[in-house]
């Protein structure tokens, strides 16, 4: 028995074509980014549900240390959705990497000085004068599950991209 396949060449380029290194990479890469987005419109969601609490002052400082502060300072909370961010998108060994997180700022608070990094981690662990609120992990664990469906939904993309091209030709 015989077969005959039409357009079987056609359907190679195709396959060559999704097989293109150059073209996985920069689909991969925009697949990274667009999870990268919903990771970070999740996490700033939970940054600005932070509690602020502004209650201390030198003159209540005794009551202050006897109670924990439930959130952060106003002007700690404003500088934490400014610092926070996303990173270029790398390459390191195949492995096609985004992070989001906190840049290295620092806020300027009268004589001290506190850097970005440390008000997210304090922030994130708890201090003797500050409850724990863990937000960047609750954020990242809810967006978990959308941001792979918004990578699937781009790659998915850029395969029919690629496909609906070479059928053009």
């Amino acid at each position: 028995m015989k077969f005959r396949f039409k357009g079987l060449d056609k359907y190679l380029q195709k396959l060559e074509n999704i097989s293109n290194l150059a073209t996985v990479e920069a689909s991969v890469k925009k697949a990274v980014e667009d999870g990268s987005r919903v990771v970070d419109e999740y996490t700033v969601r939970e940054i600005e549900k932070i509690p602020t609490d502004d209650s201390y002052s030198n003159r209540n400082r005794i009551d202050t240390l006897r109670r924990k502060r439930n959130g952060l300072r106003t002007v700690q909370k404003n500088f934490l959705l400014k610092e926070f961010g996303t990173s270029p998108v790398e390459n390191k060994r195949w492995f096609i990497n985004d992070k989001t997180g906190v840049a290295k700022g620092t806020l300027s608070l009268g004589s001290s000085y506190l850097p970005a990094v440390v008000l997210a981690r304090r922030l994130e662990r708890g201090t003797s004068y500050m409850d724990k609120n863990p937000v960047f992990s609750r954020a990242s664990r809810k967006a978990r599950n959308p941001c792979l469906k918004e990578i699937e939904r781009s790659l998915n993309e850029s395969i029919e991209s690629v496909w609906n091209y070479n059928r053009l030709k």
